[in-house]
């Protein structure tokens, strides 16, 4: 059978996909909280801690740490709301505090 991705119809939940998925009152497919729309705005992914079953069910750069829970790869680190993933090389800089070009 077939499931829902985001904005798909849907009459119940389990006519949506199975992670971070939800049917809405206005009968379509929607990304749970903590799972966001990918860059097409066709798949909810997950934010790092999420429940996931595949890689793809995670934000870039993470991925689905024992078919369980999305977290960063190696390469990448936890954002500083611990809910992204960033690479290690680069600096996150925080609204409202003063940075300075280098």
């Amino acid at each position: 059978m077939y499931k829902g991705t985001l904005n798909s119809f849907c009459r119940v939940v389990v006519d949506c996909k199975e992670y971070g998925y939800y049917c809405a009152g206005n009968r379509t497919c929607q990304c749970l909280p903590s799972y966001v729309p990918n860059d097409k705005g066709q798949l909810c992914l997950g934010l790092l801690g999420e429940k996931c079953k595949y890689d793809e069910h995670c934000i870039e750069g993470a991925f689905c740490y024992l078919q369980d829970t999305c977290k960063c790869k190696d390469e990448y680190r936890p954002s500083f709301d611990n809910m992204y993933c960033l690479s290690k090389y680069s600096q996150e800089i925080l609204l409202g505090k003063i940075c300075r070009h280098i």
